[in-house]
């Protein structure tokens, strides 16, 4: 398609006024108007079919009005607030509340050179062609990155001897005692379909070959990425642990984190929801459309325009990043490349790069509801045995981590402590700390005050043993944890007022922090009996009025003392309930608690959670705890 006379005078440096500062574009005279050129028009086509693409989005009528549609750019901004190119641009149609967010690049092929201060966008090539920049992007990360250092490594129990293209074929070796060498790992979705698979009945035969032909795809481009790359060795979980052999995979799961930690690079298969997708997805680029840009000089050159490519903002709603594994293979590789749907990314300890080049920082403002951006400011091996300055900071970080995770799928329910050992073990070894059951030894009174999210459907309990009831492994389902505005002196932080803990925890295997038998926690508090939860359908309930969806009464006889958001879906119960108090806050006229509440366990004598409460708020007198005597009391 050519463009529209409307099109034709677009220029770059129009979005800009002489003082290089934005200023709006009028573009077509309304959505029917475009909609129309778009059957002529390969911009009005681009920019229609990414506003179509809006959930507001309605299909314009004959004649219909609207307001205009208005072009924009946006400037990247350093952190000195200093303009830079543009990198993006804004088509929209107020009426409507409809956005196209169109990418500018340069074409590396133009003639005429345009600089970053004009436009910062470049162009993405076919991922098979992206194997210079990732050899690039090495070469500065192991130059320049002191925290990303790689080096010689002793070899995980088995991995993949690539082969050589044409030649020997990949076959699966067993590493012997003391082997080091440079090897990649691979990061990637089971899905649905069957995956290729070590186990006893195929270990010889994958000992002596792995022909390149029986793999999947998203294993045969890990291969050639990793013999690109000159390293001979790629560890790919579903083929070097042998599956059916519970005690290999329990030894190898264990040691999972520690695998990655040490890796070359990690190859993340991101835009591929199984093995059969692969790592080199078609970027077809049949709608990407020129306009001229003016240079200083007098001369005119062009950009391109494209839909916007999906970054780093996007990378968390990926197929691969909903897995929970993924979690820690992404946090311990030092490094790692994203083949995703859009472009190929760059991540490592020290910084994040994409194939764009457009700075990963420029929609910073716009995320700023990102919980947590998939890393965490420690490095691993330590230089030392521990921080040196022993801080508790790294538990929010934690904390932030695990909102996500509870999101993430995991294809048995039974690996939700095990998918997190590595990083676990990881941040016990750089802080000094004790890990208990997906919760801080020395934090655990803070660590218990998570619910569930209150916008999320109940949790469900595991359907057998996984964790204490205090835990929130212990249940499948979305939840958020305590912020550090908990202990924030400027807002007036909780004090714990658990006494005496005691905490029992007994692995169910060699991993202390995988899989458990038992867990408990044995702690000194006030304890009130309040009433038993009301059935939602019954005449008597009423609806907590605040603090969201899904929170409850808590009834001292038939005074509302409080909310609680139960763990999971209403339940009949025989025996009372109970608020054990576990933190306060004082204010001036009143004072603010958490607690847990609880009930008694089957064997009658411990405690179970059933849901986290908070009293003291409102018109509710000051210290509703007070009269309540202390108790020991064991929740299992």
């Amino acid at each position: 398609m050519s463009l529209c006379p409307c099109c034709a005078q677009i220029d770059l440096r129009n979005l800009t006024d002489s003082e290089n500062d934005l200023q709006d574009v009028p573009h077509v005279d309304s959505m029917w108007a475009l909609k129309v050129s778009s059957a002529t028009c390969s911009l009005c086509n681009l920019i229609f079919t990414e506003i179509s693409k809006s959930p507001l989005f309605r299909d314009p009528e004959a004649g219909e009005k609207s307001s205009r549609i208005i072009l924009r750019g946006a400037q990247y901004v350093d952190e000195e607030w200093n303009q830079g190119g543009i990198y993006l641009i804004r088509a929209r149609c107020d009426s409507a509340r409809l956005v196209a967010r169109l990418g500018v690049y340069v074409d590396e092929d133009d003639h005429v050179a345009i600089p970053q201060s004009v436009a910062i966008g470049r162009q993405i090539k076919p991922p098979q062609q992206g194997f210079e920049l990732v050899k690039e992007w090495i070469r500065d990360c192991e130059n320049n990155h002191s925290q990303c250092a790689t080096r010689l490594a002793n070899l995980p129990t088995r991995v993949i001897d690539v082969g050589v293209a044409g030649g020997q074929e990949p076959a699966l070796k067993v590493a012997r005692s003391g082997d080091t060498a440079y090897y990649m790992t691979l990061s990637h979705c089971w899905g649905r379909k069957t995956v290729i698979k070590t186990t006893k009945a195929t270990l010889q035969s994958h000992l002596t070959q792995l022909p390149m032909g029986s793999l999947p795809k998203t294993f045969r481009d890990a291969i050639t990425i990793t013999r690109t790359l000159g390293v001979r060795y790629l560890w790919i979980d579903s083929l070097c642990i042998i599956q059916d052999d519970a005690n290999d995979w329990e030894k190898e799961s264990a040691v999972m984190g520690q695998i990655y930690a040490h890796s070359y690079l990690t190859i993340a298969a991101s835009a591929s929801k199984d093995s059969s997708g692969g790592c080199f997805l078609p970027r077809p680029r049949d709608t990407h459309t020129r306009i001229k840009c003016s240079i200083d000089d007098g001369s005119t050159a062009h950009v391109f325009l494209r839909p916007k490519p999906k970054g780093f903002h996007d990378l968390e709603n990926s197929f691969l990043q909903t897995r929970a594994w993924v979690a820690q293979e992404r946090l311990l590789s030092p490094r790692s490349v994203h083949y995703d749907v859009d472009q190929i990314m760059w991540e490592c300890k020290e910084t994040r790069l994409t194939e764009d080049c457009v700075p990963v920082d420029v929609d910073i403002d716009q995320h700023q509801g990102l919980r947590w951006d998939g890393r965490f400011q420690l490095q691993y091996p330590r230089h030392v045995t521990k921080w040196s300055s022993l801080s508790i900071d790294f538990v929010w970080d934690w904390y932030s981590m695990i909102d996500n995770y509870t999101t993430r799928n995991l294809t048995n329910p039974d690996d939700k402590l095990p998918a997190l050992s590595g990083i676990a073990s990881v941040m016990a070894f750089c802080t000094g700390e004790k890990y208990v059951a997906g919760l801080w030894e020395s934090h655990i009174n803070i660590g218990m005050l998570w619910k569930r999210a209150s916008t999320a459907p109940w949790l469900e309990a595991a359907s057998g043993y996984r964790a204490p009831s205090w835990s929130w492994a212990a249940y499948d389902g979305a939840i958020l944890t305590a912020s550090d505005s908990y202990q924030n002196s400027s807002y007036n932080p909780f004090q714990p007022l658990l006494e005496a803990i005691q905490l029992e925890i007994k692995p169910l295997g060699l991993d202390p922090n995988g899989r458990l038998s038992f867990g408990a926690v044995t702690v000194t508090s006030r304890l009130k009996q309040v009433r038993a939860r009301v059935d939602p359908s019954s005449e008597l309930y009423q609806e907590y009025p605040e603090n969201g969806a899904g929170h409850d009464h808590i009834w001292d006889g038939e005074e509302s003392v409080g909310w609680v958001n139960y763990d999971e879906e209403y339940k009949p119960s025989s025996g009372p309930f109970f608020c054990l108090q576990m933190t306060h806050r004082v204010y001036p006229k009143r004072i603010l608690c958490h607690c847990m509440v609880i009930e008694y366990a089957r064997n009658g004598n411990d405690f179970r959670r059933v849901g986290l409460g908070c009293t003291g708020g409102g018109e509710v007198r000051a210290g509703w705890f007070d009269d309540a005597e202390k108790k020991r009391i064991r929740i299992i």
